[in-house]
């Protein structure tokens, strides 16, 4: 295991632990809210570790990672973001897997939307339905990412329900795209 410091947006040190193999494919692994990175402990202490370079860290504001003081630092998507573009770069991942439990399907949700999915291998939502919320208006190739009768999620806005407007996300597994 190797731990990291890594400067995500807005200057925030992120802490960040990487397991596995070098050479295999990255798994880049993002935490719900009020969690950490040790709730993906059973993947990297699995056989997965042999198999793929798993990365995972602390989102801004839990675990190890800073929390910095101020409303606006936790309210723009584009630094959440910010902060995953800083760990695919500073470790030099070659186009990471996304996984996402819970919120951080809405962090990968910031980064595509802000960086695209170029230098994005794939994505996967676990426990999530953040790109489009309960009524999705973002399309896979002409069908909805998700439909669901859970109504928790009826008073998010807009930008957090969907996206982007006009955006089409093809999203599967293991492959993943945003066109504008």
């Amino acid at each position: 295991m190797k731990t990291h410091d890594v400067i995500g947006g807005g200057g925030v040190r992120l802490h960040v632990r990487e397991w596995g193999s070098n050479t295999g494919p990255s798994l880049l692994l993002i935490h719900g809210w009020s969690q950490n990175h040790l709730c993906w402990r059973y993947q990297y202490e699995s056989a997965l570790s042999e198999e793929f370079r798993i990365v995972a860290f602390d989102l801004r504001g839990h675990g190890m990672s800073e929390a910095p003081p101020g409303e606006e630092l936790y309210t723009r998507g584009e630094l959440w973001a910010d902060d995953v573009a800083a760990i695919i770069d500073q470790l030099r991942l070659d186009r990471p897997i996304l996984v996402g439990w819970s919120y951080g399907g809405f962090v990968i949700c910031d980064y595509l939307r802000s960086y695209g999915a170029k230098n994005v291998r794939g994505v996967r939502s676990v426990v999530s339905r953040p790109l489009c919320g309960i009524r999705p208006r973002c399309r896979v190739r002409g069908g909805p990412l998700w439909r669901s009768r859970d109504r928790r999620h009826r008073g998010l806005p807009q930008s957090e329900r969907c996206s982007r407007r006009g955006s089409t996300f093809t999203v599967s597994p293991w492959s993943a795209s945003a066109v504008a």
